[in-house]
């Protein structure tokens, strides 16, 4: 039934568009955040997903390039509408959700047809568990770079893998696959004793998948709820139907594996010592050179996507067996490949694009090694600057109250339509800024709500930044906001650590208050909007006095100012254990500080004399009102000029 119902769902889903084109009633998409404004009339693309005032562009240019759509298979098609439909309205939402939903809704009508025990529909959940786990444990150092983004990309692989399995076996269209990212995907099917039937053994096999090849630390759980088209509609699919989605998704992670219904007992390699244990995942017994078998996989795929710029999904053959009878190919010629992807940036090249190499810094197609990172700190001046890492784990704040009480989450299509502009944002548009400003790091994961990415210290820090304030102009300024946790390593550090310390201190900037839009590092936890009034407000006014009078500026004066802001912070916190009234004393120890360096300029130069008065005003302000945006401040400028 597979390829019958591939072809009703590919007709489905260029229907709405071939109405609006012969009907009519095409329009500009008023944008998910911004009151007022709207998204360009003009293909999906990293400058077009920020709102307008008015209307840019014309619907029609949208059209034309869909003219040669019926050519192309439903993977391509199902691309080109997507990315030229997804900012036109029709009806109040994006044209693009509405040939989505058609291409869904009919598959499931034809399969309902098909199957005479069929009850209703079933939306199917799966949930990659222990990603971090999977992708962090056991990594050494000096063999990230190589393994890292591979692991990522795996996970990205083998959930949407697993989804084109799920609709194979299921008898549904690939089209009913209504999302596959940040390793979770969602399939509407049919609700039907065979159907779950066929599910449970899924289960059994992912189970069994997991167990061999990866011990039982991580794995996918497939969870189903029953619903009916009238669930799919406004408040009803928001209020009723996501919560139960959301429910029986948790009781699948309670659930893992099932233990009690099957046979545990792990296998593992014997004759492991030394010289025989893989050195990627210190688990396993080398199959040639440092790595065993699947780290070798791992580690070839991640190559793979970097130098090839097609990857290719089959059944029965291929490079690379993923999960069943499912393999890739990093090849566009594969006779039996079921989708064939175009991984490279660019133009369309009659083929759906996939962007599943995110950005990683490589040189001759060998990825970047993260001590080369490090010393690409403050421009890779060997005089100048720590050589350093840092880890950047961030995500979106109260993504889920969002969801619950937003008018653009309410209905299936709206809800589609935002999870998917969201993901764009950090799987397309994170990566297309670290490509194009912030060239020396390294992304581990980038979609959904969130990212995890390393790199040289400063770039790092100031791809945050911009980040952040992107992400502010594409949430319309307040609707939704970003927080991060930032950790400061030498590249030599084991990665697990890296990640768990990355991940603890999101969890400070998460902790702040109910709002967050936070960001943690250099032990300080701050609201962004502080830190940045400081930093526009001090750094310059540091940089001047460089400039004019550098001893003022000398790395002693600047330690002892964060000696100061301890002694500020701590005479705040009058109800601490560790108050000290002594503290009270530093805006005079700051004076008499601050004396002792501007007794070196000469009393005839009063331009100086006034540029030093000035700056002790900015710092003594800011260490007063925000000692630890101040300690933020500083530690970046200390680090940025400090010597080897």
């Amino acid at each position: 039934m597979t390829e019958k119902i591939n072809q009703i769902a590919l007709e489905a889903l260029k229907k709405p568009f071939l109405e609006a084109r012969e009907k009519g009633g095409a329009k500009a998409l008023k944008h998910l955040f911004a009151n007022g404004q709207y998204f360009q009339l003009k293909a999906l693309s990293v400058e077009t997903i920020f709102p307008i005032s008015g209307t840019q562009g014309d619907f029609k240019d949208s059209f034309r390039a869909l003219d040669e759509v019926d050519k192309y298979d439903l993977f391509a098609a199902d691309y080109l509408l997507r990315k030229h439909l997804s900012f036109i309205g029709r009806n109040d939402v994006s044209l693009y959700e509405s040939c989505k939903q058609e291409a869904i809704l009919e598959s499931a009508r034809y399969a309902l047809s098909q199957d005479k025990n069929a009850k209703d529909l079933l939306m199917i959940s799966g949930d990659f568990f222990g990603i971090q786990r999977f992708i962090f444990e056991a990594t050494p150092a000096d063999k990230a770079a190589k393994i890292l983004r591979a692991k990522s990309a795996y996970v990205q692989l083998l959930t949407r893998v697993v989804a084109f399995y799920i609709v194979d076996r299921l008898g549904l269209s690939y089209l009913s696959i209504i999302s596959t990212s940040a390793g979770k995907f969602e399939i509407l099917g049919i609700d039907a004793p065979e159907a779950r039937k066929r599910i449970e053994e899924i289960q059994r096999e992912l189970n069994i998948f997991f167990t061999e090849k990866y011990f039982g630390e991580t794995g996918i759980g497939v969870s189903v709820t029953e619903c009916s088209f009238d669930d799919l509609q406004k408040e009803k699919y928001r209020n009723e139907l996501r919560k139960r989605i959301d429910k029986n998704v948790e009781a699948t992670k309670l659930n893992k594996f099932d233990l009690l219904a099957t046979d545990p007992i792990l296998n593992y390699d014997e004759d492991i010592d030394n010289e025989t244990l893989c050195h990627y995942c210190n688990k396993r017994k080398v199959k040639s050179g440092e790595s065993c078998e699947i780290c070798d996989q791992f580690i070839t795929i991640g190559e793979r996507l970097v130098e090839e710029g097609f990857l290719a999904i089959s059944k029965g053959g291929g490079d690379f067996l993923i999960f069943g009878d499912y393999y890739i190919s990093f090849t566009k010629n594969f006779d039996s490949a079921i989708a064939i992807y175009d991984t490279n940036k660019g133009d369309f090249r009659g083929y759906a694009k996939w962007e599943i190499s995110s950005y990683v810094k490589h040189e001759r197609h060998s990825v970047t090694s993260f001590e080369e990172l490090a010393n690409a700190s403050c421009n890779g001046d060997e005089e100048q600057g720590i050589k350093a890492l840092i880890s950047l784990k961030g995500d979106v704040d109260g993504m889920g109250n969002f969801i619950k009480n937003s008018d653009v989450t309410t209905d299936f299509v709206s809800f589609n339509f935002f999870s998917r502009i969201v993901d764009y944002f950090f799987s397309v548009y994170a990566p297309y800024l670290m490509r194009e400003k912030y060239k020396n790091l390294y992304t581990v994961f980038a979609g959904g709500d969130d990212l995890f990415v390393l790199g040289a210290w400063d770039e790092v820090l100031g791809f945050a930044k911009e980040l952040r304030e992107d992400f502010r102009r594409f949430s319309g300024n307040g609707a939704l906001s970003f927080s991060v946790g930032m950790t400061l390593t030498k590249p030599n550090k084991p990665v697990n650590f890296i990640a768990r310390v990355a991940e603890e201190q999101l969890e400070r900037s998460k902790a702040i208050d109910k709002e967050k839009d936070a960001i943690s590092m250099f032990g300080e936890c701050v609201k962004w909007e502080s830190y940045i009034k400081v930093l526009t407000e001090l750094l310059p006014a540091l940089q001047e006095l460089e400039t004019k009078k550098s001893d003022l500026t000398s790395s002693a004066f600047l330690y002892r100012l964060l000696e100061l802001i301890d002694m500020s912070k701590n005479a705040k916190d009058i109800n601490s254990d560790k108050f000290d009234i002594k503290n009270l004393l530093w805006k005079s120890k700051l004076r008499y500080t601050f004396a002792r360096n501007f007794d070196r300029i000469d009393d005839d130069d009063k331009a100086n004399q006034s540029l030093a008065n000035r700056f002790l005003g900015v710092l003594d302000k800011a260490i007063d009102n925000n000692p630890s945006e101040t300690k933020m401040v500083l530690c970046e400028y200390i680090y940025k000029r400090r010597k080897q």
